[in-house]
């Protein structure tokens, strides 16, 4: 028997957010530093594994890290001046 999972509905909201930005959004190809010993080097492998991580972990404290790191990495994406 499976174990029903109750999904968050805030977590839902925060979730369709970053998936929102990075479907939308192009992709940095430079590494991306998040923090100490974070480094990104393959974006697209990095936020196609969050999401599903997130996605398929909805209502479980293992999803939290995971989200926060694609937040993390929106704000540095959104911060970082476009050049042209």
């Amino acid at each position: 028997m499976k174990r029903q999972i109750k999904r968050d509905k805030q977590l839902d909201a925060r979730i369709e957010a970053v998936k929102e930005f990075f479907t939308s959004s192009p992709t940095p190809s430079e590494p991306v530093q998040l923090g100490p010993g974070e480094k990104i080097v393959d974006m697209k492998k990095f936020i196609s594994s969050h999401l599903k991580t997130v996605g398929y972990y909805n209502g479980l404290p293992l999803c939290i890290p995971y989200l926060k790191r694609l937040e993390v990495l929106k704000l540095l994406i959104q911060s970082k001046p476009e050049t042209q």
